[in-house]
């Protein structure tokens, strides 16, 4: 209260004088103003990027920036020359006189930074292609060329920008192509792998235990190879063994369509005049979901119905079970539950809790329809939730709990550890540290999560040897040595020299945090030579001649004379086999001769299956096309060749195969083109995004809205860093939301910043020769330019009230400044009183 009284009292004197000072002065000429030629000192503005105010506004300042402020600035009215070769503008402002006339040249090289970026990238893709890779990635080579010849056709700054992002993806897919290559084999085989191991299912191991014996057997051949030059081979094994697998399983050709026939014929007893009457709508929903299921003619589509249908029957019998009401009335009952929470007490004590829960009852309330009753009871549910939460917790229950954790994080930390353990003692420090700054009880629950986690980190790094993984180093060299005889030595010189070579690389590892990586290095090199020492030195040899022995006898002289050229192609396989000779040679041959058996058993067999056997292949084909890169860069491509793909795999019958095969090989070609040029449709849209938010951000909000501004910035620059058009779309989104986050952030105004907690302010201005308002105001800058809060701040920001004493004042921000507010009393000497 005394405070009160006092500030009072100042403020009535400050009254009482300002009333004086205005009276005594009431015919005194207003003073003149200044001419603007007194702070736009340099005209000539030299070289800008464009002829727009705002560029020329800034230009100014930058050749003035001793006279021209922030605020001046802002309140010039810069009018260009309409003359589009007249590089001059007019200059005038409200706060000064007359008029003055600036001159600027439009820098050449401003209008075509775009197609110099986009130029020097053009270079960089030339620089990527080489003649080894023209020769080994011909396809990727010629992507990436096809990909420079659109860039190199860009003529405009306005299309550069999009063009060398395109440019862009095209090397990055290029860079993984030529990678992706080397092991495209290998890729797929894994995927065959992996169709082969989703075709085992519980229900076949128990009732066709040796088709999925041998199906098992294939798949634990094909996981050991891991060379790309077998990689082929050992898919066309697996491939084999997947068809002999479906062929021994077959199921009836109708047995999905005679199960969903009888869904229907289930579904259709369950409708009764009854319940037509009773509920119509449940009825038509069955209904509809029938006849949906009538029209399914595809033994491949009706397992897919009848589980539809399947869910229609049940949310059937669970409609004509549930009353019509029963949502309605759990809502009312949820609502006078609401209600019931709601005291007078409360609302004086907790009225915003109190007011989001009546908010919360009046939606409620306004629902009328049984379908929407059940989601309007959840919502309320949580707001009765939120609603007892707020009324029993305390304001600071987040904050006293922190605290806690923080004294439990504090007695942890011992003089012992800070020896043995300083990096850990202080990391947990600096948790400590950033825990201790937050006094805000909506940041401190998340606060107390951040050192939660520390926490725990700390208690494992401490149990932790900090040599733990060198000490497991350790052992795994000594297992290592142990394997190495003097026998292994003359038998197996090379698995020994392999052993000892991984030996030697771990040995040099003395970092703990390089040893766990060296450790499992070092355990597949004993695995590697267990395996070398294992096998006997001729295994792959003696399973060729065997293979061999398997095709000679397949020939026969009857098969001479049908089959010719069959016979000769088996021949032919057969003598390339017998000229092996190298042990490390003798696996591949083995896989080639068996490639040639199957081919030489299907020539001569009647083909039964022949389309369907194309069909496969060329569906396999198709599949090897979609790479993971490609998912990102040509999304729809890859999507449109997948529906390609299933609709093939939807032919069962050797019938339409034929014709299938030959929609899926245009699809392949169609997909092949479609690559070759960069889809950025979704990355144009995100460019078109950026502009617009970037449009958002203006001085004015930088000034009122800083935090807001920078928070946005932060959002466009995470745009601006994707550069996939797979990955453009979920940015463009996000892009949106921080917009309308941006423009709901910016309604209300940020807290601002008060004179009196401005920290180094100097208030006492010194002697003032003649004290008047502008007087007062100028030496109070001159005293405080130097610190940061002035930058923006001049005289016109700025009231003034003195007292009678002519030895003090008050000086306040004017209240309509959107970043300062508050006054400070000030004082000087003087033998001079003005206005």
């Amino acid at each position: 209260m005394k405070k009160l009284l006092t500030l009072l009292g100042s403020i009535g004197m400050v009254a009482a004088t300002a009333a004086t000072v205005v009276a005594c002065n009431k015919n005194k000429e207003p003073d003149k103003k200044p001419h603007l030629n007194t702070i736009i000192k340099k005209t000539d503005l030299g070289l800008i990027n464009d002829r727009t105010p705002e560029l020329i506004r800034a230009a100014i300042k930058a050749q003035n920036d001793q006279s021209v402020t922030d605020v001046i600035a802002k309140k010039l009215v810069i009018t260009p020359n309409t003359n589009a070769e007249v590089m001059d503008a007019k200059v005038t402002s409200p706060d000064f006189s007359e008029s003055v006339n600036v001159t600027y040249s439009i820098d050449p090289n401003s209008r075509i930074q775009n197609l110099n970026a986009l130029k020097a990238k053009i270079g960089e893709a030339n620089k990527l292609i080489t003649s080894e890779l023209e020769d080994n990635n011909p396809q990727a080579v010629q992507d990436l060329r096809d990909a420079i010849k659109i860039a190199d056709a860009v003529d405009k700054e306005s299309q550069a920008k999009a063009a060398q992002g395109v440019l862009e993806i095209a090397i990055n897919a290029f860079n993984k192509a030529i990678t992706q290559l080397e092991t495209a084999n290998l890729n797929a085989l894994k995927a065959k792998i992996d169709e082969a191991n989703k075709l085992i299912t519980s229900e076949l191991e128990d009732n066709n235990p040796q088709a999925v014996h041998n199906l098992k057997e294939a798949i634990g051949i094909a996981q050991k190879v891991d060379k790309e030059s077998q990689a082929k081979a050992a898919q066309d094994v697996l491939e084999k063994a997947i068809n002999d697998f479906e062929n021994e399983i077959l199921t009836p050709e109708t047995a999905n369509s005679d199960a969903l026939k009888a869904k229907i014929d289930e579904a259709n007893e369950l409708i009764t005049p009854e319940l037509e009457d009773n509920n119509p709508q449940a009825v038509k929903n069955l209904k509809d979901a029938i006849g949906i299921a009538q029209k399914v003619g595809k033994e491949s589509q009706a397992k897919a119905a009848q589980d539809v249908l399947e869910k229609a029957i049940n949310d059937f019998e669970n409609e004509i079970l549930t009353p019509e009401t029963a949502n309605s009335d759990a809502l009312k009952a949820k609502i006078d539950e609401a209600n019931e929470l709601i005291t007078p007490e409360l609302e004086d004590d907790n009225p915003q809790a109190v007011k989001n829960l009546k908010d919360a009852i009046g939606i409620a309330q306004k629902v009328g329809k049984e379908s929407q009753a059940k989601a309007a009871q959840d919502v309320l549910e949580k707001a009765i939730n939120d609603f007892e939460n707020e009324i029993l917790t305390p304001e600071t229950a987040n904050l006293n709990a922190l605290g806690a954790k923080i004294g439990e994080a504090n007695k942890l930390i011992t003089p012992a550890l800070e020896d043995n353990n300083p990096q850990a003692v202080h990391n947990l420090k600096e948790a400590i540290g950033i825990a201790q700054k937050v006094n805000k009880e909506s940041k401190a629950k998340a606060a107390q999560d951040v050192l939660e986690k520390a926490i725990d980190a700390f208690k494992n790094e401490i149990k932790t040897p900090e040599t733990a993984n060198l000490n497991a180093l350790g052992a795994k060299i000594g297992e290592a040595n142990k394997l190495i005889t003097p026998a292994l030595e003359d038998n197996n010189p090379q698995a020994v020299h392999n052993l000892k070579e991984a030996i030697g690389i771990a040995q040099k590892v003395n970092k703990e945090s390089k040893a766990k990586a060296a450790q499992d290095v070092l355990e597949k090199a004993i695995n590697d030579f267990e395996n070398e020492i294992l096998t006997p030195e001729t295994a792959n040899s003696d399973a060729l001649k065997a293979k061999i022995d398997e095709a000679n006898e397949l020939i026969t002289p009857k098969l001479e004379d049908n089959n010719p050229q069959a016979v000769h192609n088996l021949k032919e396989a057969i003598g390339i086999a017998q000229k092996v000779n190298n042990e490390s040679k003798a696996k591949a041959a083995q896989g080639i001769l068996d490639k040639a058996i199957n081919t030489f058993k299907n020539a001569i067999k009647t083909p039964e299956t022949a389309n369907l056997t194309d069909l496969k292949a060329k569906i396999s084909a198709a599949q090897a096309q979609i790479i993971n890169d490609l998912k990102n860069t040509h999304p729809k491509a890859v999507e449109k060749l997948e529906q390609a793909i299933q609709k093939a795999q939807d032919v069962k019958l050797e019938g339409p195969a034929k014709a299938a095969t030959d929609q899926l090989d245009k699809a392949i070609k169609a997909f092949k083109n479609e690559i070759k040029t960069p889809e950025i449709e979704n990355l144009n849209a995100l460019e078109a995004k950026i502009l617009a938010a970037q449009a958002e951000i203006t001085n004015d909000l930088k000034d009122t809205h800083p935090k807001a501004v920078e928070k946005f910035e932060q959002a466009i620059q995470k745009a601006q860093d994707v550069k996939l058009e797979g990955q453009a779309k979920a940015a463009t989104d996000q892009l949106d939301q921080a917009i309308k986050a941006f423009k709901e952030e910016i309604k209300t105004p940020e807290t601002k910043i008060n004179l009196s907690d401005i920290k180094g302010l100097q208030l006492d201005l010194g002697p003032i020769a003649n004290v008047n308002h502008e007087t007062i105001k100028q030496a109070f800058l001159d005293k405080n330019k130097n610190l940061k809060e002035f930058a923006n701040l001049d005289i016109s920001n700025f009231d003034v009230k003195r007292n009678p004493s002519g030895s003090e004042t008050i000086i306040r921000i004017k209240g309509n400044n959107p970043r300062y507010e508050g006054s400070v009393r000030v004082t000087f000497t003087t033998n001079s009183i003005g206005e």
